[in-house]
């Protein structure tokens, strides 16, 4: 939760002073914004799921995760695009 905290209070500073990041940037930030990284931990937790440290820090479990999170996030800025720009 203290990266979901931290990354809004950043999007909003960058809000406020017009800051545009650059996209590696921007993307971290989506990622800590979206709110799926403690949902997919609390998922994990409530269906008692204890996978092994070496595979939560795994590489290929954290590109999973990443992916499912841009896959969700994407689509909703996605949707909010074509409402705002296409007829």
């Amino acid at each position: 939760m203290v990266g979901f905290i931290q990354a809004r209070r950043l999007q909003s500073k960058h809000r406020d002073t017009g800051l545009v990041p650059e996209l590696e940037t921007y993307l971290q930030i989506r990622r800590d914004t979206s709110g799926l990284k403690p949902l997919i931990d609390f998922l994990e937790y409530t269906l008692r799921i204890d996978f092994p440290e070496e595979v939560i820090n795994h590489p290929v479990m954290q590109a999973l995760k990443d992916c499912t999170n841009d896959f969700t996030t994407w689509s909703n800025v996605s949707k909010s695009f074509s409402e705002a720009f296409l007829p």
